[in-house]
């Protein structure tokens, strides 16, 4: 009877583990849906600022510049996510 116990102790500790875990599972979900959908904002914007760029070379430099900013971020969000 005390093996059935000691089982039945580690099963409940199994099933709080396991829906501990789904929970944290569903907020990572959630902050990766969130980060892909920022992604995504910052790359339409990457397009807008390069579709909007003027032809003279000052102009160019400094929205390549901005272009280049905003990669950064967006290098640093997708890092964040491998972490």
């Amino acid at each position: 009877m005390d093996l059935i116990e000691k089982l039945k102790t580690k099963l409940d500790i199994l099933i709080n583990k396991y829906s501990e875990l789904k929970e944290e599972n569903k907020q990572l979900h959630a902050i990766i849906i969130s980060k892909n959908e920022t992604i995504a904002l910052l790359n339409n914007r990457t397009i807008e600022i390069k579709n909007a760029a003027p032809d003279e070379s000052d102009e160019k430099k400094n929205m390549q510049q901005q272009l280049d900013l905003i990669i950064a971020d967006i290098d640093k969000i997708l890092n964040t996510l491998d972490d």
